[in-house]
């Protein structure tokens, strides 16, 4: 059977005729049990989440991090993280890492604002939320021995999603 050894990344809502960039599955073939892909797609984890942020990218400009950029730390974020709880904390924050670059003009504490209103499509507690907006607002930062381990698996996603040939490639 065919696995998903990679960072799985449909575009958002593929055709029949696209394959996952990371295991080379058509969605068509994915509908066959044998062949399912195997892999948690970041963005299974919170749909709702998913729409409103790809909406965000849509209305904005946000240069060279497209929304499949964001889709790709939020993987990779779920690949890398120790433990999957830590995983998927950093994979809502990979998602959400570019409100910053999508509303240049608004201020920190609006981003931040419009970071606790895009939340409120998750199941995390207000402490998990605060874990996951700090680690948005800090991921263009050098490392610190205060970041969290939240944090720590956004900015090493970031980087991952950075130097692949996908992203290379979109610049």
């Amino acid at each position: 059977p065919m696995l998903c050894i990679g960072v799985s990344l449909f575009s958002y809502g593929a055709r029949n005729d696209q394959i996952c960039r990371g295991c080379a599955i058509s969605p068509r073939a994915l509908g066959k049990a044998e062949r399912r892909c195997k892999m948690k797609h970041s963005w299974e984890l919170y749909l709702k989440l998913t729409e409103a942020v790809k909406r965000d990218h849509e209305t904005n400009e946000c240069g060279h991090h497209p929304f499949e950029h964001a889709l790709m730390v939020a993987q990779y974020a779920l690949l890398i993280a120790p433990r999957a709880y830590i995983g998927r904390l950093a994979a809502v924050a990979g998602l959400l890492h570019n409100t910053d670059r999508l509303f240049p003009k608004m201020s920190d504490a609006k981003i931040e604002s419009r970071l606790y209103e895009h939340l409120k499509q998750t199941d995390f507690e207000l402490a998990e939320k605060t874990l996951v907006v700090r680690a948005v607002l800090e991921h263009s930062k050098k490392n610190s021995d205060e970041d969290s381990i939240v944090t720590i698996c956004l900015k090493d996603a970031d980087r991952l999603a950075n130097i692949s040939p996908f992203d290379v490639i979109a610049r």
